[in-house]
């Protein structure tokens, strides 16, 4: 896309260019999935962590109630 700028090309059809080039096109896609690969990854790792803290909150649920018997 940057050469196509530096050639001189109207900037409103650089992307629609771009768009065509085989290796752009598979640039993007390995960009679009790497980019959802890692958005799945942040909620699993959310999901743990909220995992992790309602295992706390038992822990020490328990933990209270052991005291009290």
């Amino acid at each position: 896309m940057l050469a196509l700028k530096l050639e001189g090309t109207p900037i409103t059809i650089i992307d629609k260019l771009a768009k065509g080039d085989k290796l752009v096109s598979d640039l993007k896609y390995k960009l679009d999935v790497s980019e959802g690969v890692m958005k799945a990854r942040k909620r699993s790792m959310d999901n743990l962590i909220t995992n992790i803290d309602s295992y706390r909150s038992l822990l020490s649920w328990l933990r209270e109630e052991k005291h009290r018997a």
